[in-house]
């Protein structure tokens, strides 16, 4: 009834083409690489390129409070790690933006935002976990939220843009 090919029939050979099918699939939408540059505490450079920003989150701006943090604890999470990257889409900069996960399979934007190092980007997700994470981070005054009214990251880009 099952026709054998060199001892192996052909139900097993069907099964083995569908689970490498499934992996091709999985794999085709992530990418494993290593850190080579941490430029912010959302864009990252990996070593075959090419500029990562991460899908979910803004961290604070170079020269804004919280921005050296933000980018000291990116740097200690990912500079010379693999990470596992999934696009999602490019920006207007020619940046690809992507969700980034850490060895262990966390996700590194959440990790960013329970720390209390960037806030959730609403206008791009609305996801419900790191909503939750910047509450819990915001109650507890967890790194940015140490100060009494910290400025997001959009408002300090609109503000700097006005005084050009």
């Amino acid at each position: 009834m099952f026709e054998s090919l060199g001892g192996v029939s052909s139900w097993a050979r069907a099964g083995l083409a569908l689970v490498f099918l499934t992996f091709c699939a999985c794999a085709s939408s992530k990418r494993c690489d290593r850190v080579e540059r941490v430029l912010d505490g959302d864009t990252i450079e990996l070593a075959g390129g090419p500029v990562i920003r991460v899908h979910g989150i803004d961290a604070p701006e170079k020269g804004q409070p919280f921005g050296d943090e933000s980018r000291a604890v990116a740097t200690q999470l990912l500079l010379g790690k693999t990470v596992t990257i999934e696009a999602k889409e490019q920006d207007r900069f020619g940046r690809t933006v992507a969700s980034v996960s850490l060895a262990d399979g966390k996700s590194f934007g959440a990790e960013m935002v329970r720390l209390g190092m960037a806030w959730v980007f609403v206008r791009y997700t609305h996801d419900p976990e790191l909503i939750r994470l910047e509450r819990e981070a915001k109650a507890g005054k967890v790194g940015l939220w140490q100060q009494a009214d910290p400025s997001p990251p959009w408002d300090f880009r609109k503000s700097r843009r006005r005084k050009k």
